[in-house]
């Protein structure tokens, strides 16, 4: 007895060595390139890939690049046999219709005639991409990809993964272009909140990235909130290649597989084990799957031959595009009477019961895996009401709750300790040297005996000059018609260094404090001595310099770990940030010789924060009367931006804020569930459809052929709810 091809496959499993395969991505920019294989449910699994830039535009440097990255995939010798590839093609080498651009398609022919390949398919970059991002999020994605080359950046618009725009920019100004690029598109009322970026210049990724992050998209587009910008990794286009080409593959290589089902579909009907109602409608499709199937060939795949051995035709007529929909199979529901009484007057040979034992273990599995194994995700988008207020706010850090009715909010003094070091130049000048010394003669001329106590100051025009001791000079002695002075040597000092102090013999010193007429002095001898020269000394300002650009780096760094450092949604005030100089040390001292200076400062500094919980707890209360029914506002959805801070005398502080928040309508998953479940997939968007606030759904199959219904089993579907993009 033959079995059903079900079984058959149970019991004899014996798959063959997967088949590999290679995928070949041509940009302006670069190559790539990778060798795979296909494996669980129909999904490439890739052995090896190969990422070359090219030195410049052009098809000689793209065989040369190719034929690089092709030998680097050939390390184990595997590739040397492998010839057919699956080709990714940059938008700009497509028409608009998706055809190959007829300029380009001898070039490629050429490079697959050079590198010995065989071009079985091709497929665009954008849509390669949306195909592998709806198989991994398990719904078509709606995005806004942007391809980055040499000076250029394609700009691809996908809605619920159907391509709704694409035009390329230049990389120059890319955020006014890429403004304009989004606001021509008036048929998109409200466009993805999200952004990919992808190419091999992972600098330029980042740069554009970060160009494009500092742009007030809700404020100049039509953008819900803040859009999600991503850099996706460098070879997710050539997997998302082989993610294309693998799907294509699989369906070559399963068809005996399928013809085989086929033949045990007909012994099934032969034996009249199960009556079967298919439905088909040529024209018209009752219900709407969410898939939409299209031909291998429409995506640029082809089996058995070259796709580059096909010419292009001048004038291509467009066929209305329609809906393809799985038959709908009918079981009939089994009344146990009218079995009992189709086998009153027949009776069951001995030889029949294994199939009539096969038939109802068929049925148990059959039961089994349509309650139990079929699963599917349900997306249910959700339309919502922005609610918005700008009001003026007080923050007192006495206060320990938000207050609506007097809309004050809580502050929290902030404190950050942080010490430093740092070197500076020093620009202070100073002489240094010795001083002139030598022996000078004082002359006493009175009648007494004097002393000259040390450090008696002689002059000699404007130089000073001490005494280094106690002088005693006898008094001045008369005769008939002259008088004698007393005299006595000294030794002297210079009060000032420098050169300038060395003074010649017989240069004559009055005292700073005794009159001419009384004392007198004369050097018999130079004064010698006396040198100087300028040196760069530590100064005042040098210290003043040094505490003034310490303190202000440090200051800097405080704010930051401040900032940083407040916990969740707390938000530190610039406005209140104070900073002090609690401690400053220096290695050296004020006039002393230096070239550098060296110290370390310790500064305090202090603010005033405030939670934005707080503020979304007063903005509740103010929009409470304003939410319709059957909507939440959603928390953590409110966005609040704080201007005109003023910091008063008192202390107290004062600031305006406008808060946008958004209010969702309330469902329950567990009941949606519970209302879809065994639903098609039209019947049950018309459901939706009639709650309030939902616009839509999304739906996603596991281990399901029929992708026109929703499981029977509720516990087997799960519910998500997103925002209508």
């Amino acid at each position: 007895m033959k079995l059903p091809a079900v079984f058959d496959r149970l019991v004899h499993k014996a798959p063959p060595e997967a088949p590999r395969f290679l995928s070949l991505v041509l940009d302006e920019l670069y190559v790539q390139s990778a060798v795979w294989s296909i494996g669980q449910r129909d999904r490439p699994v890739v052995v090896k890939s190969d990422t070359q830039r090219l030195p410049q535009d052009s098809w000689e440097a793209r065989v040369e690049a190719s034929d690089q990255s092709l030998t680097a995939l050939d390390e184990d010798g595997s590739v040397g046999d492998l010839h057919k590839v699956v080709l990714g093609l940059s938008s700009v080498y497509l028409t608009a219709s998706g055809d190959i651009d007829a300029n380009v398609r001898p070039h490629i022919k050429a490079l697959c005639k050079e590198l010995e390949l065989v071009a079985i398919g091709f497929v665009s970059l954008p849509q390669a991409i949306i195909h592998k991002l709806k198989t991994e999020e398990g719904v078509p994605p709606t995005v806004i990809l942007l391809s980055v080359s040499d000076g250029r950046v394609t700009v691809s618009l996908y809605k619920v993964g159907v391509l709704a725009g694409e035009e390329a920019i230049a990389t120059d100004e890319i955020v006014p272009q890429l403004e304009t690029t989004l606001k021509g598109w008036k048929d998109v009322e409200v466009l993805p909140s999200r952004m990919l970026l992808y190419g091999t210049d992972s600098e330029k990724l980042e740069e554009i990235k970060n160009t494009l992050l500092r742009h007030p998209w809700p404020t100049r587009v039509a953008f819900l909130h803040f859009p999600k910008i991503d850099v996706l990794p460098k070879e997710f286009a050539v997997e998302a290649v082989s993610e294309a080409g693998a799907g294509e593959m699989a369906t070559e290589i399963g068809e005996e597989e399928i013809v085989q089902s086929e033949k045990g579909q007909e012994v099934i009907e032969s034996e009249k084990t199960q009556q079967v109602e298919v439905t088909k409608e040529e024209d018209q499709v009752e219900e709407e799957s969410n898939v939409i199937m299209v031909e291998p060939e429409s995506l640029g795949f082809a089996k058995g031959r070259d796709v580059l051995e096909e010419e292009i035709e001048e004038e291509i007529e467009e066929k209305p595009k329609r809906k393809i929909e799985l038959p709908k199979i009918v079981i009939p529901s089994i009344s146990i009477d009218r079995v009992r009484g189709l086998f009153d007057n027949f009776q069951l040979p001995i030889g029949g019961l294994p199939i009539v034992g096969i038939f109802i273990i068929l049925l148990i599995l059959i039961g089994f895996y349509v309650w139990f194994i079929p699963h599917a995700t349900v997306t249910v988008l959700t339309l919502s009401k922005v609610l918005e207020e700008t009001t003026p706010l007080t923050v007192n850090p006495a206060a320990t709750v938000a207050d609506a009715a007097t809309k004050t909010i809580p502050g929290k003094n902030q404190e950050k300790v942080i010490s430093g070091e740092k070197t500076t130049t020093v620009s202070g000048k100073k002489d240094v040297g010795d001083p002139a010394k030598g022996t000078v003669t004082i002359y006493n001329k009175s009648l007494s005996e004097r002393t000259f106590k040390k450090g008696a100051v002689l002059l000699s025009g404007s130089l000073h000059f001490t005494l280094d001791d106690d002088v005693k000079v006898a008094s001045a002695s008369e005769s008939i018609g002259s008088i004698t002075f007393g005299k006595a040597n000294g030794s002297v000092t210079a009060v000032e260094i420098g050169s300038k102090s060395n003074l010649p013999a017989g240069t004559e010193f009055t005292f700073q404090d005794i009159s001419s007429s009384v004392a007198i002095g004369r050097n018999d001898q130079p004064l010698t001595g006396g040198t100087s020269k300028e040196v760069t000394v530590v100064s005042r300002a040098d210290y003043d310099a040094f505490v003034k650009a310490l303190s202000a780096d440090l200051v800097e760094k405080a704010k930051t770990e401040l900032a940083s450092g407040v916990a969740g949604r707390e938000k530190l005030i610039d406005a209140t940030i104070q900073s002090n100089v609690t401690e400053k040390t220096f290695k050296e001292e004020l006039d002393q010789e230096a070239k550098e200076l060296h110290g370390k400062l310790t500064v305090k500094v202090s603010g005033t924060s405030y939670n934005e919980e707080d503020i979304a707890a007063i903005f509740k209360q103010l929009v409470n009367g304003k939410i319709p029914s059957d909507y939440t506002l959603v928390s953590d959805q409110t966005t609040m931006k704080v201007t005109d801070v003023k910091v008063k005398k008192d202390g107290s502080i004062t600031l305006s804020a406008k808060i946008q928040g958004a209010a969702l309508p309330t469902l329950h998953p567990e009941e949606i569930a519970k209302a879809l479940a065994g639903k098609s997939v039209t019947k049950a968007e018309a459901y939706l459809r009639n709650v309030t606030g939902v616009a839509g759904m999304e739906v996603g199959f596991r281990w399901w052929p029929i992708k026109s219904r929703l499981p029977f089993n509720k516990n087997n579907i799960s519910i998500s709810i997103a925002l209508q993009e």
